[in-house]
């Protein structure tokens, strides 16, 4: 996600995007994963995410501005992150309430949000645990981009973090649950800014 955003400093950080893809999938499957086995009220946890994701609204706005580029038309991936953890909340609640849910936001999550309605369905079928949606957790991840190249570095992050938590089962995974974690979004933004008064040319 710091690679990511480095980019913004100026076209010779473009390369940093295939790294950058990396980010999301891996952020995407803990929420899900946490979700499902360590949030006391998911609700709340999401209520976080979104609150967080609001913040990020402003400064990805900033950012955009004073780096010259275009700002884009879809909402943070934070908040992507926490409307998917939100859909899963009301599937603990009630599950068919959850399916009305999740049919009632994928189109305007794939025009509205980041990464679409791929991302929201990332977080909701890693949520479910179940291993029949195992190749859809994956099919989810490639969508995540347009390009081949990088839905394949966004496959298999998602992979690799699927497959790690999944052999790390009985060690709770609290990584986006941590209150310094969510600190990072903002943060990341750091670098691009140092960069740019350093070496403004």
């Amino acid at each position: 996600m710091f690679a990511d955003h480095i980019k913004y400093a100026g076209a010779q950080f473009d390369w940093l995007i295939y790294p950058g893809r990396i980010a999301f999938p891996i952020f995407a499957v803990l929420c899900g994963w946490n979700a499902a086995n360590y949030s006391r009220s998911i609700f709340r946890y999401s209520f976080r995410i979104l609150l967080l994701g609001l913040v990020m609204e402003g400064v990805q706005y900033a950012s955009h501005y004073a780096f010259g580029t275009i700002v884009r038309t879809t909402l943070n991936p934070v908040l992507t992150l926490g409307l998917g953890v939100f859909i899963c909340a009301v599937y603990r609640y009630r599950t068919a309430w959850g399916h009305l849910v999740l049919l009632a936001v994928l189109a305007p999550a794939e025009f509205l949000f980041d990464y679409g309605a791929s991302g929201v369905l990332l977080i909701v079928l890693t949520f479910s645990m179940s291993p029949n949606v195992f190749p859809l957790i994956l099919i989810a991840a490639a969508l995540l981009n347009p390009l081949p190249t990088l839905g394949l570095i966004s496959c298999a992050a998602a992979f690799a973090a699927s497959c790690l938590l999944r052999v790390g089962i009985k060690y709770p995974c609290m990584l986006p649950n941590g209150k310094l974690l969510y600190l990072s979004f903002p943060l990341s933004f750091v670098p691009p800014i140092a960069i740019k008064l350093l070496f403004p040319g």
